[in-house]
């Protein structure tokens, strides 16, 4: 939820029409800003509230389906990290991890806490259940551990941010010692989260922790294509190159997550075939940038949005809890198209001020260019 889609090296774009190996190569090489992901990111975050304000169409699966906004939110987040990574120590030899947490963090701290800290004072001042829910939970949130103790409050999506913390205190550290061979402890990892998701293992208490789902299975791909891709196998420039590529898979996307599953949460095969094609529709967004959705993907407001997406993230249920408490629940619930069209813009209005006035004067600190 907190990527941005820049990584380290120098703009560029191509116009091939045609699948030409050697160009693409290049051009992502060269390729500081990938022009379509801002776009995943907002199409991300909208599905994530559509899944907290609209009642699903048990007739209509894929209307239920939003959560898996966060599913390639990490995919995203495992790609672009590895990418600045393999990147950085390509060009320098090494990996500067002060540097690397000292973007991360003006990126997702200061938002982050004001919410945390700002809630934990007014529980001071009022007995509200939201704000008395989170108050109850603060050493999880401020340690960002709520993704192995979960919250029941308007910060509950600060799961899947402890989840990418996690990654970050983990992973860079990781390539910087042992450069390839650290892929290896993150495919053992990858093995055991599938024995997670198929059941074989915590099956009685995987729907009650997010961390014994599949959270970290797309982080882990995303890092396996950023290696796919730096190391220019030319199998996936051929299968990505191809301008239809990325429409196909997210007509392959929408179609697989509209087959109905056994389970609310979707495990299994089922599940997985989500992450590969997320996965893969990545690696087709970023070899073929003149790809045949680009001129919709790279539309302003899309843009817009997956540039403050981070802030909408992370207000949005507050954002629903003021619209619910002003209107009876009642209401909220027969019209909950109503609910999610007036949360999504009021929670973008709210996030688009935040980022002005807030958290760009920040990120205007962090040090190097071009790096995410």
């Amino acid at each position: 939820m907190t990527m941005e889609s820049r990584v380290g090296g120098v703009s560029a774009t191509t116009g091939a029409t045609a699948v030409d190996v050697a160009a693409r190569e290049r051009a992502y090489a060269g390729t500081s800003y990938f022009g379509s992901l801002d776009a995943v990111r907002a199409v991300s975050v909208i599905a994530v509230l559509w899944h907290h304000t609209v009642i699903p169409n048990e007739d209509l699966p894929i209307s239920g389906r939003g959560f898996l906004g966060v599913d390639m939110f990490f995919a995203l987040s495992g790609f672009l990290i590895t990418t600045i990574l393999l990147r950085e120590q390509a060009a320098s030899g090494d990996i500067s991890l002060r540097r690397f947490y000292a973007r991360r963090s003006l990126r997702i701290f200061p938002l982050y806490y004001a919410i945390v800290f700002g809630c934990l004072a007014l529980a001071l001042l009022s007995d509200s259940p939201q704000l008395t829910a989170i108050e109850d939970s603060a050493p999880q949130m401020i340690f960002y551990l709520t993704n192995w103790f979960p919250t029941i409050s308007l910060l509950a999506v600060s799961w899947s941010l402890a989840t990418e913390e996690q990654f970050y205190l983990v992973w860079p550290p990781l390539q910087k010692l042992l450069g390839g061979l650290a892929l290896v402890p993150m495919v053992l990892f990858l093995g055991a989260n599938q024995l997670v998701n198929f059941g074989l293992l915590f099956s009685d208490s995987r729907e009650e922790l997010e961390i014994l789902q599949v959270t970290f299975t797309p982080i882990i791909l995303g890092v396996l294509l950023a290696y796919l891709l730096h190391h220019r196998y030319s199998v996936a420039w051929t299968l990505f190159g191809h301008r239809l590529v990325a429409p196909g898979l997210v007509v392959a996307l929408l179609v697989v997550i509209s087959l109905p599953s056994s389970e609310t949460s979707m495990v299994g095969a089922h599940r997985l075939v989500v992450h590969l094609i997320m996965t893969a529709l990545l690696g087709a967004l970023v070899v073929a940038e003149d790809h045949l959705l680009a001129p919709y993907l790279r539309g302003r407001l899309l843009v817009r949005i997956g540039a403050v997406s981070y802030g909408m993230y992370l207000m949005h249920m507050f954002v629903r809890h003021v619209f619910v408490e002003m209107f009876d629940i009642a209401d909220a619930i027969s019209l909950p198209l109503t609910l999610f069209v007036a949360v999504t813009v009021v929670t973008y209005l709210v996030a688009e001020l935040s980022f002005r006035v807030f958290e760009s004067p920040l990120l205007r600190l962090k040090p190097g260019r071009g790096n995410g």
